[in-house]
Order: C-alpha cells, then sequence, then structure tokens
C-alpha cells in the first residue's frame, strides 16, 4: 500500500516525496536510440527493466549521442550507496567527491552514504552504469554530486543556512543542476505556504545567484494528490528571478496516467512537466538501485519523477554542449508531448517529457554561414532534409574532393547542432554520354545559300527530337525551327550542348529569323528551353555537358569573304544559368538568382574542291561566384574547334571534328560547416575545385551521311571525349534523318 513519510515541523514541514511499494525484483525498463544510429540498439533488457526510459523515448537521445558524459548533476537527498550492483568502481555511479557535501549533523565535505535507500534510488535514475547489469539511469554518463539533507530516516535534518550552502558548493564545483526530491504536504496555494517559504529566504535568495549563473533546479511536484505542487517547489510562485532556471516534476504511471498520489502543476504549469514516477499499486514503481548490493528496487513517487527531469538535462547538454541548461529547460518544454490528456496543463503542465523529440531539430534547419553557431545561417526545407540547398558536380570533380561524411546544421529554435549526411547536400552527375550530331555545333557550313524551302523533323535515338522549317527567295529567307530534349525510356541521360551558344546552324533555337542578302546572313536567334534542368537531379547524368541555361539571345553574322572562304561571328547573352561553371547549385550554394555569361565566337572556313576546312574559337565568360559557402574568381572557358567535311556530287559527305575546351580561372573554392565547439565556434572545412583538371576536355568527332532517297539520309558519328583528369567517354549514334 502506498504511503508517505510526512512529519510536522512548527515552521518547515519536509519530507521525501515518495511512496513505497512491494517487490524488489527486477521490473521493467527503458531504452532508446535514432540518429545517427539506430534507436533500437539501445533498447536492451537493461534498458527494458526502466519502463521509465521507453515512455520518454529515451533511446532516440541514445543513438543521437545524449548520455550525460562530462555533465554533473546534484542529487539532495539521503545520501549514496555507492556499493551498487557489482564491487567494480567501473560498474558503480559516477560520484564526484570533491563537489559532494554531508549536511546532516557532521557538515563535512565528502561522498556520505545512504541508510534510507531514498537517494540511492534517486541516484540510481540519474546515473547508474550502462553496464548490462540491473537498470542503467538516463544519463549512465554523468557525474553525481551527492549532497546529504536528509537523516536516517528520510527527514530533512539540513538548515535553511545548510540548503543556501549547498547551492553555493554545487556552483563552486560547475554543479548545475539540482535534483531536488524532498519538500512538505503544504501546497503552494495553501495559508501556511508562506511560513514555508519564509524558513527557506537563504535557500531561495542563493537560488536566485545560482539561476542567475544558468543553474537550474528540479523539483518534485509532491505526493499529497493535491491540484497545485508543494510550497518548496512553487517558491518561484512567491519569490521573483527563480523561474527561467526552475522545473517542478508531476508524475505519470508506467502507461503514463495520472497515479492517485501525485500533485499536479496546478499554478506552476508554465514551468511544470510531466515525467514517469510509477504507479499507486506495488510492483508499479520506477526500478532503480537499492542499499543493498546487487540488488534492485521498485518504488513510486514524484521523487522518481524529478530525477528523469534531471537526468534528461544532463544528457542533454551533452549532446547540445553549445546550449545552456536553461535553454534545454525550454526546449524539454516545447518538444513535450502535449497530445490527448497530457494537453490539459492544470495536471500536466507542458506536457510527457518526450526525449525523441527534444533531442530532433526543432523549427527546421539552417545552413551556418560564419564561424560562429550564433551567426549569419541559412534555411533548409522539409523535415532536416535541405533539398533547397543542393550542389551537384561531376562525379570526376566530387570524386577527387574526397568530402567530410557529415555537414553541420543547425535548428531554427536554438541553433541547437545537428549532423546531417553530405549527401543531402552534395551529388554527382554521373559520366553517361549520348550524342546528337548537328546540336548546337559549329559544324562546317555548306554555302550560306539555299535554293528551296524544306521541312524536316527529326527524331533521333538519344531523345532529341524536333521540328524545323525554312523558305528563302533569291534575297530574303525565314525559318522556324523547334527542338526539344525528350529523355528515352531507356536512357538516364541527356546530352546538352557543349557550349549553350546558338552556333550558325541555329538548329537549337525556338525562333530564328534570317535575312540573307549577296552570300550574307544575319540570324538573330532567342532560345528558351530545356528548363528542367531547375529540378530532378537524377536526371541530370550528362558529364559531357558543364552547363545548361534557360534563355539566350544570340546574333550571327556569316558571309562568304573570297572565293570559298568564308567567315562567321556570333555573339550571345545567357541569362538564368542552371549550371553555371559546371555545377547544378540552389540555396546556400547559389552565387544569384541572374546568372549570366557573355559568348562571343567565330568560325572562318575555306572551300577547296569537295573539302572544306573550319576553324571555330569560342569564350564563354563567367561572372565571378560569390555565394554564401562557394566562391569563384571570373572564369573564361576556351572551346577551339577544327572540322574538315567532304561532299561528293552523289550527296555522300564525310566530316570530322577536333574540339579542345579549357577553362581559365576555373579554380571554386567550396566550405563546408564540420563541427562546433562548446564555445559555439564551427570549424569548417575547404575544397578547392579545379575546372582545368577536371572538365577541360578534348573531343573527337568522325561521322559520315549517306543519301537513302531525295527526302531521307542515313547519318553515323562516333566520339570519344578525354578529359582533363583522365576520364575518357566514348560512343557511337546511328540516326535516320527525313525531309517532308
Amino acid at each position: 500500500m502506498l504511503h508517505y513519510f510526512i512529519i510536522f515541523m512548527s515552521l518547515l514541514c519536509l519530507t521525501l516525496f515518495t511512496g513505497c511499494g512491494g517487490g524488489g525484483g527486477v521490473g521493467g525498463g527503458v531504452i532508446g536510440s535514432t540518429q545517427p544510429t539506430a534507436a533500437s540498439l539501445f533498447e536492451t533488457d537493461e534498458f527494458l527493466r526502466q519502463e521509465g526510459l521507453a515512455l520518454i523515448n529515451a533511446s532516440s537521445m541514445y543513438a543521437a549521442g545524449g548520455t550525460g558524459a562530462n555533465v554533473k548533476v546534484g542529487v539532495a537527498d539521503s545520501g549514496i550507496n555507492q556499493v551498487e550492483t557489482l564491487a567494480s568502481s567501473n560498474d558503480r555511479i559516477n560520484i564526484d567527491a570533491t563537489a559532494s557535501f554531508n549536511f546532516d549533523g557532521a557538515n563535512v565535505a565528502g561522498s556520505a552514504s545512504d541508510n534510507d535507500g531514498h537517494g540511492t534510488h534517486v541516484a540510481g535514475i540519474i546515473a547508474a552504469p550502462k553496464n548490462d547489469v540491473g537498470v542503467h539511469g538516463i544519463a549512465f554518463d554523468a557525474t553525481v554530486a551527492n549532497y546529504r539533507i536528509m537523516d536516517n530516516a528520510g527527514i530533512v535534518s539540513a538548515t535553511d543556512a545548510d540548503l543556501a550552502q549547498m547551492l553555493s558548493i554545487a556552483r563552486a564545483n560547475d554543479v548545475n543542476i539540482m535534483n531536488n526530491s524532498w519538500g512538505s504536504n503544504v501546497a503552494i496555494n495553501d495559508a501556511g505556504a508562506a511560513g514555508q517559504i519564509a524558513a527557506l529566504t537563504n535557500f531561495s535568495n542563493e537560488a536566485k545567484t545560482y539561476v542567475a549563473n544558468g543553474g537550474v533546479l528540479v523539483f518534485a511536484a509532491g505526493n499529497s494528490s493535491r491540484a497545485n505542487p508543494s510550497a518548496e517547489a512553487g517558491i518561484p510562485e512567491q519569490v521573483a528571478d527563480l523561474e527561467a532556471g526552475w522545473i517542478v516534476v508531476m508524475a505519470v504511471d508506467l502507461n503514463g496516467n495520472e497515479p492517485i498520489f501525485t500533485n499536479r502543476c496546478g499554478v506552476a504549469s508554465d514551468y511544470c512537466i510531466a515525467a514517469p514516477g510509477g504507479g499507486d499499486l506495488g510492483g508499479t514503481g520506477i526500478l532503480s538501485m537499492d542499499t543493498v548490493p546487487d540488488s534492485t528496487v521498485r518504488l513510486s513517487g514524484t521523487s522518481q519523477a524529478a530525477p528523469h527531469v534531471s537526468g534528461a538535462l544532463a544528457a542533454l547538454k551533452s549532446l547540445f554542449p553549445t546550449l545552456t541548461l536553461q535553454q534545454i529547460r525550454s526546449r524539454l518544454f516545447i518538444t513535450a508531448n502535449k497530445t490527448g490528456s497530457f494537453a490539459n496543463t492544470s495536471i500536466f503542465g507542458q506536457g510527457l517529457m518526450d526525449l525523441n523529440a527534444a533531442s530532433n531539430p526543432v523549427g527546421g534547419l539552417s545552413i551556418p554561414t560564419s564561424g560562429s553557431i550564433t551567426g549569419a545561417k541559412f534555411g533548409v526545407a522539409g523535415n532536416g532534409v535541405p533539398s533547397s540547398n543542393h550542389i551537384v558536380l561531376p562525379r570526376a570533380i566530387l570524386r577527387d574532393l574526397n568530402l567530410q561524411k557529415n555537414v553541420l546544421v543547425v535548428d531554427n529554435f536554438q541553433n541547437a547542432p545537428f549532423q546531417i549526411s553530405t549527401q543531402y547536400l552534395v551529388s554527382a552527375i554521373e559520366a553517361k554520354p549520348s550524342y546528337q550530331p548537328y546540336f548546337a555545333k559549329f559544324n562546317s557550313r555548306k554555302k550560306v545559300n539555299q535554293t528551296k524551302s524544306s521541312f524536316r523533323a527529326v527524331s533521333y535515338s538519344d531523345g532529341y527530337q524536333g521540328l524545323q522549317s525554312h523558305w528563302q527567295s533569291g534575297a530574303f529567307s525565314y525559318g522556324m525551327g523547334h527542338y526539344s530534349l525528350r529523355r528515352a525510356v531507356d536512357e538516364s541521360a541527356i546530352k546538352l550542348p557543349q557550349s549553350i551558344l546558338n552556333r550558325l546552324d541555329g538548329n537549337n533555337v525556338s525562333a530564328i529569323f534570317s535575312h540573307s542578302l549577296n552570300e550574307k546572313v544575319l540570324s538573330v536567334a532567342y532560345t528558351d528551353h530545356v528548363s528542367d534542368l531547375a529540378t530532378n537531379y537524377a536526371d541530370k547524368t550528362d558529364q559531357n555537358t558543364p552547363y545548361g541555361y534557360s534563355r539566350a539571345l544570340s546574333i550571327s553574322l556569316a558571309f562568304d569573304i573570297n572565293q570559298g572562304i568564308y567567315l562567321g561571328l556570333t555573339s550571345s547573352k545567357i541569362s538564368q544559368m542552371q549550371r553555371p561553371l559546371g555545377l547544378d547549385s540552389s540555396g546556400v550554394f547559389s552565387s544569384s538568382e541572374n546568372r549570366e555569361v557573355d559568348n562571343y565566337g567565330f568560325l572562318l572556313g575555306k572551300t577547296f574542291g569537295l573539302h572544306r576546312f573550319g576553324f571555330g574559337l569560342s569564350i564563354d565568360d563567367f561572372d565571378r561566384v560569390n555565394g554564401s559557402l562557394i566562391q569563384a574568381d571570373k572564369t573564361s572557358m576556351v572551346s577551339k574547334t577544327a572540322s574538315w567535311s567532304f561532299d561528293s556530287p552523289s550527296g555522300f559527305e564525310l566530316y570530322s571534328r577536333l574540339n579542345d575546351e579549357a577553362y581559365r580561372g576555373g579554380v571554386i573554392r567550396l566550405v563546408l560547416p564540420e563541427s562546433v565547439d562548446a564555445q559555439g565556434q564551427i570549424t569548417r572545412k575547404g575544397y578547392l575545385i579545379d575546372l582545368s583538371d577536371s572538365l577541360s576536355s578534348i573531343e573527337a568527332v568522325f561521322g559520315m551521311r549517306l543519301p537513302i532517297s531525295n527526302s531521307a539520309n542515313f547519318r553515323s558519328e562516333a566520339t570519344y571525349r578525354n578529359f582533363g583528369n583522365g576520364d575518357g567517354l566514348g560512343g557511337i549514334s546511328v540516326n535516320y534523318e527525313k525531309l517532308f
């Protein structure tokens, strides 16, 4: 039967908030884990015996790395029995004897033993070691400072001055979490509450200093079945400057229901939370350590609920070292389970503590772009997967960079640090080519003048489809063309132009107007297509194409100079680049919203009988890249093309082309945040991408055209490209062209 230890004193009524359940055997347990390790790995038998751990999803916190390491928790109680389930020192609670103190009569420094069992039980809930024996604490790697304030019967014997000194000693020894599983049966709204609090004036004043220096005091709500917590737990109701570092804890049973014994949050709902404290019946208490070696015992009470919260503070502090304990307090409140019955603030306050939610991002994620976790940051979209911040690199580049495995991000609630896989931010373009003859290339021209009208429909095996019509009189020509790219069923890559320019043939333009007079042609073209480059990164798998575009305006001029010598000049203005410098980038990796490229080039050709030779030079100038995490100086791509073709009188054609592309000034500096220290200073790792080594290339093309009829041609090309990094790509295309 549940009973209470209560003693009445003239001014102060203090006791343990504990109910004693029956049975000393092994009972339920808890465990949990999520990212980056699976939570299930922490759900051992030892974990599951302490059912409270599973109820608050502690395994998720362990998987994320929150274990309480290097964090101290003060336990103001009846002392701690240092002989636990095993005799080995590795299997004992880690106690800081220097920070501990015995206030029960002797008033001496050091860790005091426990003759009552209450303090040992509470300390075990906080920090019992994880050793696959019995149960482990919620912060099993934490260190405990043992403050004995009770006598052998579990009655508070420490004076008001002693309790104030306890906080002073704790603060001096970096013990910034203080668990208080003690109090009276006087509720904060009772007539006697003022007297109870007045008797703790020194303690309250020292608590102000403790809170002002970042400390957090955790108080059990009390076991009197009252609508409000005890006077001691509710001190902030009457003493200012305490609430920011104060937590009251009411109890729920092992099923998450409200037991009869617990005081409710009531007027303290703004700084009160629910945690496992056990049930009303024997055998339903929280399993933890006993004073008898190699044994455990079940006890119920808000005394058992409070150390769950104190341990959670320690474990989360080890997970989020850049957060203050008072920030972690706020995190526990905002992430608590507020669904169903837990939405009733007068009972459960902020809700049932949920360590899965507390150890995960709150309010979305951002990428820090400065050297401090509190500095500038760039938000990312959607459940922690920053799909709106992405950079796609050719696989040859990505392979050589040897990027870090994870990238540091922070949540938008408190800048809490998290690690996400680099693959969410950086991915590769596969080196898989396809070939499209006469698609936006410097091809050798026949004579500029055309003598007939034509309508042509083409459909190539690599997904390039289009229509083109042409009409010309003796002095005037008009052409309309439309070409589109469609991915074939078995083709995961789309071959885009080597350069995004409208070449003299104008085959890649949506609309073209040309005027010819005396062997001179002026062509003005506007292109606006291939817009799907902005999405579906997985589809952008062609390393042959350094960059794609949305729209361009080009002017081309072609004319015969003298006796078979012809010259072509072209200039283009390209806007809204989708792959500047070979990169698909967005969000924090994007240099600007309007990425522009200027192009200019020429083609010089000579006809010798049935042979034609040509030489072309094209220069694409890219603006300086000055993004948050990526930078590059002004860069140019120089493309040089030499071509030869042979046209027989029968219409049979042989041709070859050699194209050399090289980047000048093509060094890109990429920076990724890697880690953060306890002071919030970020370590960032830099990477240099040398486009000259990776994307510069030499391409050789050999092709033939064979007339099948007056209106149909068979065409085949063999292409091989060698990149600066040594990779080579080759392929053969076979096409059927039909003139209608």
